[in-house]
Formats: structure tokens, C-alpha cells, sequence
């Protein structure tokens, strides 16, 4: 018969090695999300790290890469997978959050190309951020910003309104 001392450590251990597997999860499967600008379009775009290489979207006319934080190239519990959408009429990109619109919808607004960018979170995670979307109805342009990478009056400064929130991400590794 195993005592409960036995017992006690064993579960312990199990636990332990729980939170270490999930502490190198994060280190191994986190890729950094960057925010570029593109002035002729008048577009911003975030992209994993992965998504398209940084001397492309300079010959395209991007400029400006700055982090916004780092989200999961894997499925994460309670998660969300995020898509990018191209607008050939506004020439503008958007990242969304599955379900936040139907693809039905994103069609008959004129959204094409859907492509996978990565995984985020729809609860609170640790070292974690809020991401959020914002609308400019002047230009047509949607943004995905993290929670305090531009402020709020900022946004409105710049005409951006109808903010809504879109996922967590995490802020470091």
C-alpha cells in the first residue's frame, strides 16, 4: 500500500515536471510578431516573424518594423488561430482572430487570401498582453495593436476608432 507521503511527492513531481514542460513551451514554440508600415498604402501590417521575409516587404515599400509581442506557432489551450486577409480595393491587410468575422462576410466586404499567421490566446496568459483592433475609416485601414504599444489618444489623435478586443499574446518568452 503506498502512503501518503509517497503519494504526495509523487503527485508533486508530476506537477513539477507539468510546469516545466509548460514554462518550454513558451521558450520553444513563441515567435516574435512585428507591426510594419507601408506610407504609400497608408497600411499597417503584423506578421510573425516567419510570414514573409524583411527584404521583401522593404522592396514592397515597408518600412518602419517595430515588435508588437509573441504569439504561438503551435495550438495553445484555450486558443485561437489568427489570420491575415488582403483588401485588393483599399490595399490593406488585417490580421483577425478565427470567428471574429465569418469568412462569408470578410468575402462580400472584399477580403481575399486568407492565410494562417498563429496561434494567441482567448484568456488572459502569463507575461501576457491584450491585443486589440482598431478601424481608420478616412483610409480604410484596420490595425492590431498590443495593449500600451501606442495609447489610446494616440489612436484617436491619428483618427483610429471603434477599438475592439481581439486575443492575448504574450509580451516576452
Amino acid at each position: 500500500m503506498i502512503s501518503w507521503k509517497r503519494l504526495s511527492i509523487f503527485v508533486s513531481g508530476v506537477l513539477l515536471s507539468v510546469m516545466l514542460w509548460a514554462g518550454s513551451f513558451q521558450a520553444q514554440d513563441l515567435v516574435e510578431v512585428y507591426r510594419w508600415w507601408q506610407p504609400n498604402d497608408r497600411d499597417w501590417i503584423s506578421l510573425a516573424e516567419y510570414e514573409i521575409p524583411d527584404a521583401k516587404l522593404e522592396e514592397w515599400g515597408y518600412q518602419n518594423k517595430m515588435f508588437q509581442f509573441y504569439a504561438s506557432k503551435t495550438p495553445v489551450s484555450n486558443g485561437v488561430a489568427v489570420y491575415r486577409w488582403w483588401q485588393p480595393n483599399d490595399r490593406d491587410w488585417i490580421s483577425l482572430a478565427e470567428n471574429e468575422n465569418s469568412d462569408a462576410k470578410l468575402e462580400e466586404w472584399g477580403y481575399q487570401n486568407k492565410m494562417f499567421q498563429f496561434y494567441a490566446s482567448k484568456t488572459p496568459v502569463p507575461n501576457g498582453v491584450a491585443v486589440y483592433r482598431w478601424w481608420q475609416p478616412n483610409d480604410r485601414d484596420w490595425i492590431s495593436v498590443a495593449s500600451n504599444e501606442v495609447s489610446d489618444s494616440q489612436m484617436k489623435q491619428w483618427g483610429y476608432q471603434h477599438k475592439q478586443f481581439q486575443f492575448y499574446a504574450w509580451r516576452k518568452k
